[in-house]
């Protein structure tokens, strides 16, 4: 059982602790990417989730948590104000940055949503757009 689980420092997510603390695996941390789709005109949670891997026969070795909230956003929000928050979390439940690969990157720019998606550095909100983004391993073969 972990008992400090690090909360994404946005407004009012002490209220979603149950939330979080479900997303969260000492097994999968490696591996677990996470993300939360974020209201901030009403300051809460609108939807959380993890990366998810595909089955064997699947040409990808899974869906990119970026890839989940971008498809989330481009049903459920119409006006535009959502922002995707994509972290990892240690094995003692501290959040790590986690920064998008070639490929989302490229989704993001092509959707005119790069100004929308976010990871948590030091509790602190940044871009999860980077130049020179790296290619992920299940994309190199």
């Amino acid at each position: 059982m972990i008992h400090s689980l690090t909360l994404p420092p946005l407004k009012n997510c002490e209220r979603y602790h149950k939330m979080f603390h479900k997303l969260y695996n000492r097994n999968t941390t490696d591996v677990a990417v996470h993300f939360l789709i974020y209201d901030p005109s009403k300051n809460r949670v609108v939807q959380t989730g993890t990366s998810k891997p595909c089955g064997c026969k699947s040409k990808n070795h899974s869906i990119h948590a970026e890839i989940q909230a971008l498809y989330y956003c481009k049903k459920y929000d119409k006006r535009n104000r959502y922002q995707i928050y994509i972290w990892k979390y240690s094995k003692t439940g501290k959040i790590k940055p986690k920064y998008s690969c070639k490929l989302c990157t490229d989704r993001f720019i092509n959707s005119s949503m790069c100004h929308r998606i976010f990871t948590f550095n030091d509790f602190e909100k940044v871009s999860s757009i980077v130049d020179n983004p790296i290619y992920s391993l299940g994309y190199l073969n």
